[in-house]
């Protein structure tokens, strides 16, 4: 088993986040938002059979979804941000975020 560590960063603001990992949902949290002291949301661990990982994320009541194929051995930690254009950006890497 291999642990995807997901975490919800900057930008969210009393939103609706669904997350899907390899077609099964893993996460559907209500108003979700940033704390502006750590940039920091929400926070999920996912147990996958393998490596590869198809990682979807859904943004209401914006509209927003975007997706990302990562290999979680050679990244294992996924950040999600809403940028200031009001799209998600990933930023998949190998460190532990600084708030964990």
């Amino acid at each position: 088993m291999t642990t995807l560590h997901i975490s919800l960063d900057d930008g969210f603001s009393e939103q609706s986040v669904a997350i899907l990992v390899n077609g099964r949902l893993t996460c559907n949290k209500p108003d979700v938002s940033t704390d502006l002291r750590t940039a920091h949301a929400a926070a999920l661990d996912v147990e996958l059979e393998g490596t590869l990982a198809h990682v979807t994320v859904l943004v209401e009541p914006d509209g927003l979804q975007a997706s990302t194929d990562l290999d979680c051995n050679a990244t294992p930690y996924l950040g999600i941000d809403i940028n200031r254009q009001g799209s998600i950006d990933f930023r998949p890497t190998q460190t532990m975020p600084r708030y964990v």
